[in-house]
């Protein structure tokens, strides 16, 4: 018998809410559906928290997951961490411009061409490509409304 997420006894999912009220997705291991390609072109390369209270959200996450919050000096993020590995990134919001969210960056070879044929393909650009530290960065939208990151190495 399936679950309220159509899903049957042989593995739990749920999606969930942390202290400052951030949806997000819980799945057991071993599911089959374990990310098994990261941090090359075209896959996930990280997913980020956008909050406004770091403090509640670090806490947490750091009691339900075991991750550490490791600042970055004039960066206008910090990295959370497990066993000094980076699982995710944290950044502040006021929650007016930005709503508090999870978001997903996928690495990509060429976030500027990546924009524009999102545009071609009925899509968005929320935020255009621009510049960071080691990064040419840019948000796109998809025609149903779904947004992503997407991130290329600057060159």
């Amino acid at each position: 018998m399936a679950g309220p997420f159509g899903v049957g006894s042989e593995g739990a999912l749920a999606v969930v809410a942390d202290a400052t009220g951030v949806p997000f997705f819980l799945s057991e291991p071993g599911r089959g559906d374990d990310a098994v390609l990261a941090d090359v072109p075209d896959s996930w390369a990280m997913s980020s928290l956008h909050t406004t209270d770091i403090d509640a959200a670090a806490s947490f996450y750091g009691t339900m997951f075991g991750w550490e919050l490791d600042s970055v000096p004039d960066a206008g993020f910090a990295l959370w961490r497990l066993s000094g590995e980076i699982v995710a990134v944290v950044s502040a919001t006021d929650g007016v411009a930005v709503p508090p969210h999870w978001s997903v960056n996928f690495a990509v070879r060429d976030a500027d061409a990546l924009a524009e044929h999102a545009v071609t393909l009925g899509g968005t650009i929320v935020l255009a490509p621009m510049n960071t530290p080691g990064f040419r960065n840019a948000v796109i939208g998809d025609p149903q409304g779904a947004f992503i990151a997407v991130s290329a190495p600057a060159g």
